[in-house]
């Protein structure tokens, strides 16, 4: 049981399952990120690929066509990978979601080799284990930012750890390299700079003392970073100690980490860190890891948003502390340490494993026939939609248009603003208070021949989106196709021709009150390529 290969194997083989149960899921479920964040991957290749000597006309003129770029509000590193990869293996959702499952094997790497060095080889199963939680599993299957950032964060400490113990440069570059590019994948990521500052302050010697300073000044230049560039998002994301004494966070937390990881290693996590911390053998290994989840949680509670998926490097560090407590009770079984061993190991994996193959993990289908239909029989067309899905709706849209000749309009821009405020509460602005004003607003601003809106869920609709509804219902529109839909609460996305003749769009003002107050006026699409 505590054969390197056999568990590095065993890491392989749940990779292998945690991608594969899920095998149908394009990964953009998660409303609305995951799809914009698999279209800003296209942009960026289509960035680098063009080298236009304006990125920002560029940035703005391709949004003007595909609204559903997530410029600035993320850094950029991912983006910049997951482009790279569609340029050589195709704009399709599933490579995107196979950079997040190799960022799972990444995480599920340094938890075995986290857990072999410092706590002993029985524990190098933490890795098959932490790749196995429900919380992993649920956003493996997911194009997001946040696995990633974990999976890097992870790496970092593990060779800050190593640098802490040994002293090696290579440990300390590598932890540079590593936590950079978790922050440079997920701002959050910037997590793990206090948590190698905690375990600083209790380390010795004055030449680490004095990398404590550099940590610090890393940290500053991000706020400052952060300040001058995007200082509205910013303002959004200030921590405070308000947040801190808000039994709320506490509770938030509690919560989703007994459904990310599961009660038993909740449990085992806790009489791992009380015994280590008991035992002056276990005391060194095990108060990192303490230190490191209440410091990492602490920085959660600190901030205004908040979601279990920005807490998924906790998950391997409750389970090599959980380890501290199996490797503990093996050790002390004397002659039957065998046997507990692989006892206890049966009981844990096939808890981890019931529990991750019974995670729901949601799944969008059928959007992409929409987008093709349109390929086929308007391919020059612009299209106005209206629903929740609409990243998805514009990433297929953009996937399959190589040559930028088509457009994409969001009924949440033509017909009202729906702004997020600084408190993250959702304001509505309407431009239309009749059927008149959508035709209106769709012969003379949209362009549009095409309406494509989504059939469920209509009591999350605004008001501007019922009025779009009534307007479907005159003679000015004609219904071709209803594409079914897997989607809670969507059923089918129902296409209807604008049968009025269209004038030519206008320029568009373009805005993101989020991230900054500047306003860039007559904005053109991105010409099309021909």
């Amino acid at each position: 049981m505590v054969s390197a290969r056999l568990q590095w194997a065993a890491l392989l083989a749940a990779l292998v399952l945690v991608g594969t149960w899920h095998w149908g899921n394009d990964g953009l479920w998660f409303q609305g990120d995951a799809p914009r964040h698999a279209a800003t991957g296209l942009f960026f290749w289509d960035l680098l690929t063009t080298l236009p000597p304006d990125p920002l006309a560029f940035a703005l003129s391709y949004y003007a066509r595909y609204p559903v770029l997530v410029l600035g509000a993320y850094p950029p590193l991912f983006h910049l990978v997951e482009g790279v990869a569609f340029g050589l293996l195709g704009p399709s959702p599933y490579v995107a979601r196979g950079l997040v499952l190799m960022s799972t094997g990444i995480a599920g790497a340094y938890a075995t080799a986290w857990g072999r060095r410092w706590i002993g080889p029985l524990a190098g199963w933490a890795g098959a284990c932490t790749v196995l939680l429900p919380g992993f599993m649920r956003y493996s299957n997911a194009v997001l930012l946040n696995m990633p950032a974990a999976a890097l964060g992870l790496a970092g400490l593990f060779h800050f750890h190593a640098w802490l113990d040994e002293g090696r440069r290579r440990d300390r570059a590598l932890f540079v390299v590593c936590s950079a590019a978790s922050i440079l994948t997920y701002y959050p990521g910037a997590i793990v700079l206090p948590v190698a500052m905690v375990w600083m302050l209790l380390a010795k010697g004055r030449a680490r003392g004095r990398f404590l300073l550099i940590l610090a000044g890393l940290l500053g230049a991000l706020v400052l970073a952060l300040a001058v560039t995007v200082p509205a998002h910013l303002a959004r994301q200030v921590p405070s100690a308000a947040k801190l004494m808000s039994p709320i966070n506490w509770y938030f937390y509690g919560r989703q980490l007994l459904e990310m990881v599961g009660a038993p290693w909740l449990l085992l996590a806790a009489a791992g860190a009380a015994a280590g911390l008991w035992s002056p053998v276990r005391r060194p290994a095990s108060s990192r890891l303490v230190l490191a989840f209440a410091t990492a949680l602490t920085c959660l509670a600190l901030l205004p948003a908040r979601d279990e998926r920005y807490a998924l490097i906790l998950g391997p560090l409750l389970v090599l502390t959980a380890f501290v407590a199996i490797v503990m009770a093996v050790e002390a079984s004397g002659r039957r340490a065998r046997v507990a061993a692989t006892a206890t190991l049966v009981v844990m994996l096939g808890l981890t494993l019931d529990a991750a193959l019974r995670v729901p993990v949601m799944r969008v289908s059928g959007i992409d026939a929409v987008a093709r239909y349109l390929r086929d029989h308007g391919p020059d067309d612009a299209v106005l939609y209206s629903g929740i899905y609409d990243g998805v709706f514009a990433f297929y849209v953009r996937a399959l248009d190589p040559g930028y000749a088509r457009r994409v309009v969001f009924s949440g821009r033509l017909l009202y603003e729906y702004r997020q405020t600084v408190d993250f509460s959702w304001t509505e602005t309407p431009h239309v208070t009749s059927v008149e004003d959508v035709v209106r607003l769709l012969r003379t601003d949209s362009g549009c021949r095409w309406v494509a809106v989504e059939v469920g869920g209509e009591r999350l609709l605004s008001t501007s989106e019922h009025w779009l509804r009534k307007a479907l219902e005159e003679p000015a529109f004609e219904r071709v196709q209803s594409f079914p839909v897997t989607g809670r609460p969507v059923t089918r996305i129902d296409l209807y021709r604008f049968t009025l003749p269209l004038e030519p769009a206008p320029p568009l003002d373009l805005s993101f009150p989020s991230f900054s107050s500047r306003v860039f006026r007559g904005v053109e699409p991105i010409a099309a390529l021909h």
